[in-house]
């Protein structure tokens, strides 16, 4: 059960899909390209992967609202970051977090305080979004420069060295 974004059942091109709703009922459209990116994989992988990028939007939401009382509203590059690097510390540790943000979730939404293996299967669809974010972005700041249609893309990425490949 999640506190602030609802998944629900749809189909998309006859395969079994979702839809995340925020907290005023409306499609969440971020997800909503997660959710078609994945069709072509097996039916376990979707839904695993929908349901674990839920959690994660719960948890950002439950963030921005604690962050919020505190007068912070939006998420700033630095912000987003350190909530999403909160998110691991509040799966496993919870109450006992490093993070003041993981911290901070929670009280107001408990931790499933699962193991680390857990939070890495949970991470695995999240990296995934990000890097799918990440081309998103780069596509519409290439047709924005070539002046073929306009869009607000930021110039810098949100999580620099995203979808980046190095050699160890």
């Amino acid at each position: 059960e999640m506190k602030n974004v609802t998944l629900i059942d749809r189909q998309q091109d006859g395969k079994q899909s979702w839809r995340l709703l925020d907290p005023i009922g409306q499609p969440i459209a971020a997800f909503e390209a997660f959710a078609n990116s994945l069709l072509r994989s097996p039916f376990n992988t979707r839904k695993s992967y929908s349901f674990n990028l839920a959690g994660f939007f719960d948890f950002l939401y439950e963030a921005a609202a604690n962050l919020a009382t505190e007068g912070v509203s939006g998420f700033d590059q630095d912000t987003l970051t350190n909530v999403i690097e909160a998110y691991d510390d509040y799966l496993v540790l919870g109450k006992d977090a490093d993070s003041t943000i993981a911290r901070r979730v929670d009280q107001t939404m408990p931790s499933p305080l699962v193991s680390k293996q857990s939070s890495a299967i949970k991470h695995a669809p999240v990296r995934r979004f990000l890097k799918l974010s990440e081309r998103v972005r780069l596509q519409m700041l290439e047709l924005t420069t070539a002046g073929i249609k306009s869009f607000d893309a930021s110039a810098l990425p949100t999580f620099p060295g995203t979808g980046d490949s190095k050699t160890i």
